[in-house]
């Protein structure tokens, strides 16, 4: 991509609904509207770094997809990266650990939310309040197009860059998602929708 190394960043969204935290009833689903983050500096340079952070603020221009066939070939992601994709996150999450409730008052647990300037530190949910984790998941693509799972960050980045359209209309998408598969049955009793949001089904 314009010489450059890149990435590409995933939605993975994992939840219990109110009253089911208990029974530890997961529901995975995979967002199909993704973004390709270049490196800071093209391949073969001096200075060539995979600085994924630091390329967020340059080069908005090379930001783009890979499932519209504008980065890769779209068969390519259809037939090969897209689902494979899908079970990575079928495999990785089938081994989801819950915190038990004596992790979660630790120290440590509530200085993960101190970090992400959660001030106050909020109560752990209770088990009739349900649960949502929204989740950042970075790729990588060889030669080969073989698809290469290279970080599950726990917490995604949900402030758009107002210069990349593709982030704004990510962002977009994952919150309309987001209303109509969790708050809006929550808080409305709205019939669960997932919107473009793709379910995986766990074992």
């Amino acid at each position: 991509m314009g010489g450059r190394r890149f990435n590409i960043r995933a939605y993975v969204v994992a939840c219990m609904r109110p009253g089911l935290v208990a029974k530890r009833q997961l529901e995975v689903y995979l967002a199909p509207y993704e973004l390709t983050r270049p490196c800071l500096e093209p391949c073969g340079t001096a200075d060539s770094k995979c600085s994924w952070n630091n390329a967020c603020q340059h080069d908005v221009d090379l930001r783009a997809r890979v499932s519209d066939g504008s980065t890769i070939p779209k068969d390519k992601w259809d037939r090969v990266l897209w689902p494979a994709m899908k079970e990575s996150v079928r495999r990785v999450m089938n081994c989801w650990h819950f915190s038990s409730k004596e992790q979660v008052r630790t120290a440590h647990y509530k200085d993960i939310y101190a970090d992400w300037s959660m001030k106050p530190t909020p109560p752990v949910p209770g088990t009739d309040l349900g649960e949502v984790q929204i989740m950042g998941w970075d790729y990588m693509v060889d030669e080969s197009y073989r698809l290469w799972l290279i970080e599950a960050n726990a917490y995604a980045t949900l402030k758009h860059n107002p210069k990349v359209s593709t982030d704004v209309e990510n962002k977009t998408q994952l919150a309309k998602d987001i209303y109509s598969l969790l708050i809006g049955p929550i808080i409305y009793g709205d019939e669960p929708d997932p919107g473009r949001l793709c379910r995986i089904e766990l074992s």
